[in-house]
């Protein structure tokens, strides 16, 4: 599978539509920074693993997640 970047991002000037979206860009990173901020960090006494990816189903998680149980429980 071959991967190839966008052809704007060779572009050396800056293009309108940059322009345009550059404050709701910084609206956005506002944002996050303020969530980044204001959330709270849990610690927990066991340790957790994620096991999981992008894709909702069918994909081998819960099969997954036995055997990784059936490993750690021994």
């Amino acid at each position: 599978m071959n991967f190839l970047k966008p052809k704007f991002w060779d572009y050396s000037e800056i293009s309108f539509l940059a322009i345009l979206l550059f404050p709701f860009s910084t609206f956005y990173k506002l944002l996050f920074f303020l969530k980044k901020i204001l959330t709270r960090k849990y610690n927990f006494s066991v340790p957790i693993v994620c096991v999981g990816n992008i894709y909702l189903g069918g994909t081998g998680k819960t099969p997954v997640c036995i055997e990784l149980f059936s490993i750690l429980k021994e």
